[in-house]
């Protein structure tokens, strides 16, 4: 029993002491500094950033549309899950490093005839119960790098989860904005089909009375018709976009518990709290699942170098072993046994070499994934600027479109009731102050639209931690 024990202790310490880890060790790769051009600086507080961003639009509906979404999407359901599955393996891979066994008990019995005679048959009866163990020796790292690998793939998750989180949200207010558009959109319709009411009216009050033709009587009930076909798209719009946030939710679509009736399209009345944007790296999930899922593939290059190596293995055996029942569980039947082995695929070696250099190649494959990956992110971001930008832009050119057309419709009604123009004229200032109202309304919702990306892009909507995982290659786990 003394050499026994001598023999386990000496071998923990060799496997302490004189293990390696092969392999190349992970190394964060370098980011570009983030320098975004944001124009009108005076829109943006760059001082913090609005977690919940949503909730600068100061809409309860709003509000409680993304608290749904959270708490019943079904992609961010299965998105949780995945990171339940790979925070399981990742406890998985850490039991490796310790020995493995369990209890048991046996029975065995033969009979059979035996020398020197051959003459007389005799049986025999075997017990046994005890605890077998085994343990694999981490020499060459192998086990270390499938922990880290593991470790990475649950990081590489619950970035993926603050992804679909972030993407999510950012859908459900974008659908917001443009079912608000939609509805705006039908009202400015609904304007000008009022407007057209009364040029049909006067039109026909001037044909019975002898000083109008019938051509205009028919054109202005043709232009009245057209801008009555226009309600029908935006109406199948809103009906798409109230199908969308029910499903976004978690509702079946039609099912949405929520009053979605005409609202004016919220606005963000303050500077956008949007905090340095050279963080975005850091912030983005979509980056940190990159740089998680290139650290795996540098540890999958480890476990395979490893298994160029030889793999030690200790077993053994510790518990009763006796030839009758009764007898079994007394000192005298006391047994234990050890057994260290040691297995090399020498033959194997051209297939093990393969599996490195395949193992090298994914690794490659993944750092250019992550780099390509950051540069979409800054372009994203950049492009959400722009966008936005722009967007305020036209608002502003088509909203003087819209005042001064207005006016122009309105002198030429007038004008129109005394003679001084033909109707042609008046249809078209009609034509031209619907669809400046209608482009000006679409630009709003583009606004709108515009926040929603430049969080999106940012990665708005979720905590960063304190330190930068792609900096430290670690994080602490803590999960139930």
């Amino acid at each position: 029993m003394r050499k026994a024990k001598f023999f386990l202790v000496s071998a923990l310490t060799l496997a302490m002491a004189g293990c390696m880890t092969v392999g190349p060790d992970y190394q964060a790769p370098e980011q570009p500094a983030a320098q975004l051009q944001t124009f009108n600086q005076q829109q943006f507080d760059f001082q913090r950033m609005e977690e919940n961003w949503w909730g600068q639009f100061n809409d309860p509906r709003i509000e409680k549309l993304v608290d749904l979404a959270l708490a019943d999407n079904h992609d961010i359901a299965k998105a949780r899950a995945n990171v339940k599955a790979a925070y399981a393996a990742f406890d998985d891979s850490r039991d490796d490093r310790f020995p493995k066994g369990g209890v048991g008990a046996d029975y065995s019995a033969s009979r059979a005839k035996s020398a020197p005679t051959f003459s007389d048959a005799a049986k025999v009866e075997q017990y046994s119960a005890g605890g077998n163990l085994s343990w694999n020796l981490d020499f060459f790292g192998r086990v270390t790098r499938l922990i880290e690998a593991a470790e990475a793939e649950a990081l590489s998750s619950d970035a993926a989860l603050r992804n679909v989180q972030v993407e999510i949200i950012a859908e459900v207010v974008r659908v917001y904005a443009d079912l608000r558009g939609a509805q705006a959109q039908i009202q400015v319709a609904q304007r000008n089909l009022e407007n057209l009411k009364s040029v049909v009216d006067l039109t026909e009050a001037k044909y019975k009375t002898g000083v109008g033709a019938e051509l205009d009587v028919v054109r202005s009930k043709a232009q009245y018709a057209g801008a009555q076909a226009t309600l029908a798209p935006l109406q199948a719009r809103i009906a798409r976009d109230e199908y969308r946030l029910a499903v976004l939710t978690g509702s079946e679509p039609g099912k949405l518990a929520m009053d979605l009736s005409y609202q004016p399209i919220p606005q963000v009345a303050t500077a956008l709290a949007i905090g340095d944007p050279a963080t975005l790296l850091r912030r983005r999930p979509d980056v940190r699942v990159a740089e998680r899922r290139l650290a795996s593939a540098t540890a999958r290059v480890g476990v395979a170098t490893a298994d160029l190596f030889p793999k030690v293995e200790m077993t053994g055996f510790l518990g009763f072993i006796s030839g009758s029942g009764s007898e079994l569980l007394k000192s005298s039947s006391g047994a234990w046994s050890v057994a260290p082995s040691l297995n090399w695929a020498v033959l194997d070696w051209a297939s093990l070499k393969a599996r490195v250099r395949v193992a090298e190649a994914q690794n490659e494959a993944a750092l250019e994934d992550y780099q390509q990956t950051v540069l979409r992110a800054l372009e994203d971001a950049q492009l959400s600027f722009v966008n936005y930008h722009q967007s305020q832009q036209r608002y502003l050119h088509l909203q003087a479109q819209v005042e001064s057309s207005a006016r122009a419709q309105e002198i030429a009604q007038a004008q129109y009731k005394e003679g001084f123009i033909d109707l042609l004229v008046l249809l078209d200032t009609e034509r031209t102050r619907l669809a400046a109202e209608d482009a000006a309304m679409q630009a709003e919702t583009d606004i709108m639209k515009g926040v929603v990306e430049i969080y999106r892009s940012l990665g708005g909507g979720w905590e960063a931690p304190a330190d930068n995982v792609a900096a430290t290659g670690s994080e602490a786990f803590t999960r139930g």
